[in-house]
C-alpha cells in the first residue's frame, strides 16, 4: 500500500526518487514506532485503571 501511495504522491507532489525514498521512509519509521510504542502506552494507561 505504500507504493501505491508512494507513486500517486511522486506525481502530484513532482518528487524525484529520492525524495520519494525519504516519504517511504518515515512511513515505515512511523510503523516502527507505533508498534514498539503502542504496548508500553497501553500497559501504562491499563496500570492506572486498578487505583
Amino acid at each position: 500500500m505504500i507504493n501505491v501511495m508512494d507513486k500517486h504522491f511522486q506525481k502530484e507532489l513532482h518528487l524525484t526518487l529520492a525524495q520519494s525514498a525519504w516519504v517511504q521512509f518515515a512511513h515505515y519509521l512511523g510503523y516502527f514506532f507505533i508498534a514498539n510504542m503502542f504496548p508500553t502506552i497501553f500497559a501504562l494507561g491499563i496500570h492506572g485503571l486498578g487505583d
